[in-house]
C-alpha cells in the first residue's frame, strides 16, 4: 500500500481523493491546497464516508505542497479557488521544478484535459525523465469513445476493445481496423457509412468530465503500484517511439513502479502513421493560440 499526493482541492482533486480512497488501493490520500481549509474540509469529508463506503484509506487534507515530499504518486488536478480549472502550465511546471524534481522516485500523474503540454514541457524543459511523468486524460477519453461505440453496435462498454492515439481532440487518431467488439472486428458489423459518422462524433467529446478524468487517473496510479498488466492510454512523451522524439502525444503504455516502462509498438496503418507524424507539439499548439 503506498501514499498519493493530490495537489489542487477543485472540484477535479475532490473527486480524485473520493475515487482513490473508496477504491482502498492506497494507504493514504492527502489532497493539498494553499488555499485555506479547503482542501482539509474536503477530506474531512471523504474521511466521514469511509464507514458507510467500507473503505479503510486514510484521508487528509493539507495547505503546505511538503505533505507531497513523501508520497510515492503525485497528481497535479486543479486549484481550489477557480474549483472547475486545471492548473495551467507555467504554475504546475513551477510546482514541479520546486517540489518534485529531485525526487526521482515519485510518479507524476497530469490529470487534467488541458495537461499534455505540461507533460511535454516537464521533460523538455523541466528536465523530468520521460518515465516519471504521464497524462491520464486520454485514458478518460478513450473509456468516452468506447461508450460512445457500444451505444451504437447496442453493446456493453466491456464488449468493446479499442485505443486511441494523437493529441485529442482535433488530432484524434483511433485505429478503426484494430477495434473489436466481443473479439470480432468492428467493420464487420458496421458499415461505412456509419462507421463515418461515429468518427466525426469523437471530438465533441473532449474534454472529459470530471467523474471521467477522476476514475481515469485512479486506474492509473492504480496501475503502477500494484503491477498490473494492464496498458493505459496516457499521454507521454516519446522518445524515437513511431520515428517522434520530445512531443507528447496520447498513446498506451505499459507501466511499472518506477514509470513508464515501455511504449508499445502498434500496427498502425500508413495513413495512421502519417497523422501521428504530424501531431503538433504542445508548446506549438499554445503559442498559435496566443496568437
Amino acid at each position: 500500500m503506498s501514499i498519493v499526493a493530490i495537489v489542487g482541492a477543485g472540484i477535479l482533486g475532490g473527486t480524485l481523493a473520493y475515487t482513490i480512497a473508496a477504491r482502498d488501493k492506497f494507504r493514504e490520500v492527502r489532497l493539498i491546497d494553499e488555499t485555506s481549509t479547503i482542501a482539509a474540509g474536503k477530506a474531512l469529508d471523504i474521511k466521514q464516508s469511509g464507514p458507510i463506503e467500507h473503505f479503510r484509506t486514510v484521508v487528509s487534507g493539507f495547505n503546505d505542497a511538503a505533505a507531497a515530499a513523501d508520497a510515492d504518486i503525485v497528481i497535479l488536478t486543479g486549484p481550489a479557488h477557480a474549483s472547475d480549472t486545471e492548473w495551467n502550465e507555467d504554475i504546475a511546471l513551477a510546482f514541479i521544478d520546486r517540489h518534485i524534481k529531485e525526487n526521482q522516485r515519485q510518479i507524476i500523474i497530469c490529470a487534467g484535459a488541458s495537461h499534455r503540454g505540461v507533460v511535454e514541457r516537464s521533460v523538455t524543459d523541466v528536465g523530468i525523465p520521460r518515465r516519471r511523468i504521464i497524462g491520464s486524460a486520454p485514458e478518460a477519453f478513450r473509456a468516452a469513445i468506447t461508450a460512445i461505440v457500444a451505444l451504437n453496435v447496442n453493446r456493453a462498454p466491456s464488449d468493446v476493445g479499442l485505443t486511441i492515439m494523437g493529441a485529442p481532440p482535433k488530432q484524434t487518431i483511433v485505429p478503426w481496423s484494430q477495434v473489436t467488439i466481443s473479439g470480432f472486428d468492428l467493420d464487420q458489423q458496421l458499415s461505412v457509412t456509419h462507421l463515418r459518422r461515429l468518427q466525426e462524433q469523437i471530438p465533441y467529446l473532449w474534454p472529459p468530465g470530471p467523474y471521467t478524468l477522476a476514475a481515469a487517473a485512479a486506474r492509473v496510479a492504480e496501475s503502477i503500484i500494484n503491477h498490473t498488466n494492464k496498458t493505459p492510454t496516457c499521454f507521454a512523451v516519446l522518445n524515437g517511439e513511431f520515428r517522434i522524439k520530445n512531443i507528447s502525444i496520447a498513446t498506451p503504455i505499459i507501466l511499472a513502479p518506477n514509470g513508464i516502462k515501455k511504449i508499445p509498438d502498434l500496427p498502425l496503418s500508413t495513413r495512421e502513421q502519417f497523422l501521428l507524424q504530424n501531431v503538433v507539439p504542445s508548446n506549438a499548439t499554445r503559442s498559435k493560440n496566443e496568437q
